[in-house]
Formats: structure tokens, C-alpha cells, sequence
């Protein structure tokens, strides 16, 4: 493609970034859709950052095909796409996110690394609201060899978040299925975000949490 074509105020500033800013997540859907259709996915870190409502425009988006080759699409502002094909890492169960194909919660929570707690604390609270029980997180925490890291540290976020029975039930399946884990906490604040409460969760939609933010921080 030799460029793009973005809708702008004629008053705006040449260069201005506003309007590429305001339509980048509707770009990419629409991009991605043309030219994969449903076959593709945001990474894991991605995913979670749509699944809890943070749609600040990251300096590189990565989405993960089952056929394309590697290439990193350069767009305005110093923004990029990094594209690469790789059949295991494109979920058969797939939810729409923004327009766009990303991994379920459950999954993603499965799939990040420990910078993702580090760098996004909040983001992970919510998503750890988000699940209900382990019961969802363990199918993939368990398949194949296992996944005894993630596990470890799923079992101490869960811990950190003060939800015990959750964490002891990871220790013990995992424990029971493959081998002996220790949780391991991934978050260095110093206290969790998000406390109980009966009232639903402030992420638009999530219906499914029984957590309130307690902080005054604004969700995006």
C-alpha cells in the first residue's frame, strides 16, 4: 500500500495526530480484516489491554496470522504493526474485541509474562476480576506438558488479590496433573488496586466481576 487515507478537520494543523490517533484501532480492524478475515490474532498482551478497556495507542500493535509471512507494517506517527505467521499461537476460540480478534481472558492471563503485571498492574487486576474461578484458567494451564511458570505466578497474583481458594486450587491441580509449584507473586505494588464488593466491575461489560475500583484513578 503506498499510504492511507485518513479522515481529519480541515482546520486541523498539517501533521497534526489527532485524527490517526482517534481512528487507529477502527484501522487496524478494518486492515486486518481485509486481509485475513477472522484468520489472526492479537497477541496475548494486546488482548488484555482490549479485554480491560485500555485502548491507548501502543507504539507497536502485534497480531499473529496463520498464513502470512513476517513484516512490520509502518504506519503514521511512529506507529507499526509486526505481523508473523504462526498456526499455534492464533486460537481456535477467538472473541472480538474493538472489531478486532483477540485471545479470551482466561487464555491471554495464561500466555503473558511477568512484565505484563509489572507494567500493567491495574490492567491485570481487572483481568483477573474478570475470571470467575480458576476452573478457567486451568485447561490451559494444564494442556500438554503443562505450564508450571505461569501457573506459579497465576497462583500468586491470585494470592495478591486475596482470593486463596483460587491460588490453592492451582497449586493443587497443577501440583497433581504435572508437578510441585510454589505461586510466585508478579506484582510489585504494594497493595492490590481492586477490592471485593458487590457492586459490578467498572470495565464496561463486565458482568462477569464482582470487584469496584477503589482508587481514584479513571478507567480508560
Amino acid at each position: 500500500m503506498k499510504g492511507w487515507y485518513i479522515c481529519a478537520d480541515p482546520a486541523e494543523d498539517r501533521g497534526d495526530s489527532t485524527a490517526w490517533y482517534a481512528s487507529f484501532w477502527a484501522f487496524l480492524s478494518g486492515y486486518l480484516a481485509k486481509r485475513f478475515g477472522k484468520r489472526y490474532c492479537l497477541n496475548p498482551e494486546a488482548s488484555l489491554l482490549l479485554h480491560t478497556g485500555n485502548t491507548a495507542v501502543p507504539r507497536q500493535v502485534v497480531a499473529v496470522a496463520r498464513q502470512t509471512g513476517a513484516k512490520t507494517l509502518s504506519l503514521p506517527f511512529g506507529t507499526s504493526l509486526l505481523l508473523y505467521q504462526d498456526t499455534k499461537r492464533v486460537p481456535r476460540s477467538r472473541v472480538e474485541r474493538s472489531g478486532l480478534q483477540v485471545w479470551p481472558v482466561a487464555d491471554a492471563l495464561c500466555l503473558v509474562g511477568p512484565s505484563f503485571f509489572i507494567e500493567h498492574p491495574r490492567e491485570a487486576e481487572i483481568a483477573l476480576a474478570m475470571v470467575r474461578d480458576s476452573s478457567e484458567l486451568l485447561p490451559t494451564l494444564l494442556g500438554g506438558d503443562g505450564m508450571p511458570s505461569a501457573a506459579a505466578r497465576l497462583a500468586g497474583a491470585l494470592l495478591f488479590v486475596g482470593r486463596d481458594a483460587d491460588a490453592q486450587r492451582i497449586v493443587k491441580d497443577f501440583s497433581a496433573a504435572h508437578s510441585s509449584i510454589r505461586p510466585e507473586n508478579p506484582f510489585v505494588i504494594e497493595a492490590p488496586s481492586l477490592a471485593p464488593s458487590r457492586e459490578r466491575s467498572p470495565d464496561c461489560g463486565c458482568d462477569r466481576s464482582a470487584y469496584r475500583w477503589i482508587t481514584d484513578r479513571p478507567i480508560d
